[in-house]
């Protein structure tokens, strides 16, 4: 609890150089001191609301300025509290070079608390730089680390300055021996723990980077697809429940649109854009990178949109498509591949690979028009799926042949 003696409040002032910038400003009061420091975060001042402490509105900005003040206010705090519970008392000075990194508290700031700083602005930030998902991974990380930190350690948390090279092999050993992670998913919950261990580097909490002589990447996955007979398989069977029938479809819709699930689930009408040529094609943003994607609707695609244009329940959620929980969805699949005698694990992220393999590359559509409808940030990343394309490197190299031997009769 912070003492009646110590306040935190903060003010909007306009330069005097230059009265169209406005900045924010720290005011601390302890017992009778007071000291006003100058943040370097620039504000709307007709958006300043003094009495709130806060900025209004709902702009990213806003959202952005409002989560900084909070983890000022949350920092300044933890300060006051670890000064006096040393000290028996905080004094202003000590205050100020504490949080001005002049005179840190060693051992003081500690993982989880990095942690649920960076989550907490994440969180603030969903859908304008975070996607759900990736919120949601570093949530599920955190909660490993702190289980992992009672099983090992038998405490609830551990301070900046313990981190080093034992202790992230550690993580990395419980990820795998204790959680059953295959190698990729411990590697990417080791990498998100280095994304928390660079923002402690960068609020100056953490002198040393623990990562600096821990190497593990990836391995390479070959990402499964359903071959053209497969997926005519899928399409030919006869379902007499509508709940197969349905989730059939969907799969169907996404192999041919290549929109993962929580796209394709929260697809909408205002999304299906029809162009001078008059075709129609989907122009969306994707959810997990924010990338924008163009995709033209080929006739299986349109067949199940119309069949389900007068859905109730797309008019009750306001999206094209009756799309049930992904975890429904994929245990549907696996029923139905089965019935149609397909022996592949199939799932809904599947028919994304679908997409960029059978119906696009296998039919020579260029990698960089696949990579513009996947929404691919990066090239490399599409070039994934042509990997494993051995029936298109075959036709290539046939293709390549023949112009050689042309070249040579000519």
């Amino acid at each position: 609890m912070i003492h009646v003696n110590f306040s935190i409040r903060f003010l909007v002032k306009a330069l005097k150089s230059d009265p169209n910038k406005s900045f924010l400003y720290l005011r601390l009061s302890l017992r009778k001191e007071k000291k006003e420091i100058a943040l370097k975060i620039k504000v709307n001042p007709e958006l300043w609301n003094q009495q709130q402490q806060c900025m209004d509105g709902k702009s990213e900005s806003s959202k952005v300025i409002n989560n900084e003040i909070e983890m000022i206010k949350t920092r300044l705090r933890k300060i006051y509290n670890d000064l006096r519970f040393q000290n028996g008392e905080a004094k202003m000075d000590e205050v100020l070079n504490v949080y001005l990194g002049n005179n840190r508290l060693h051992g003081k700031h500690s993982l989880l608390e990095i942690f649920d700083i960076h989550n907490k602005r994440a969180a603030a930030l969903e859908g304008k730089g975070y996607a759900h998902n990736t919120i949601v991974r570093f949530n599920t990380t955190r909660d490993h680390v702190a289980n992992f930190l009672k099983v090992t350690y038998k405490q609830n948390d551990i301070d900046l300055s313990k981190l080093n090279f034992q202790f992230i092999e550690e993580v990395h050993n419980y990820f795998v021996a204790s959680k059953r992670c295959c190698h990729n998913t411990s590697v990417k919950y080791i990498r998100l723990i280095k994304k928390i261990t660079k923002l402690a580097i960068q609020y100056g909490w953490l002198d040393k980077d623990p990562f600096i002589n821990f190497k593990q990447s990836l391995d390479e996955v070959n990402r499964g697809h359903l071959l053209d007979s497969e997926l005519d398989l899928l399409e030919e069977l006869i379902l007499v429940k509508y709940k197969h029938q349905r989730v059939r479809d969907l799969f169907i819709f996404c192999c041919y649109t290549g929109l993962s699930y929580c796209d394709a689930a929260e697809l909408r009408q205002d999304q299906i854009v029809v162009y001078p040529d008059g075709e129609l094609w989907i122009n969306i943003y994707r959810k997990k990178t924010g990338g924008k994607t163009h995709i033209p609707l080929l006739d299986k695609a349109l067949a199940i949109l119309e069949k389900y244009k007068n859905d109730p329940e797309c008019d009750v959620k306001g999206t094209v498509l009756p799309f049930v929980s992904n975890t429904n969805m994929n245990t549907t699949l696996k029923i139905l591949a089965k019935m149609a005698g397909i022996k592949k694990n199939i799932s809904m992220h599947l028919a994304r690979h679908t997409f960029s393999t059978t119906i696009t590359l296998n039919n020579d559509v260029p990698l960089e028009t696949v990579s513009q409808m996947l929404g691919h940030r990066n090239l490399r990343t599409t070039q994934i799926y042509s990997k494993i394309l051995d029936k298109k490197t075959d036709k290539d190299m046939k293709l390549l042949k023949e112009k050689l031997n042309k070249k040579k009769i000519n």
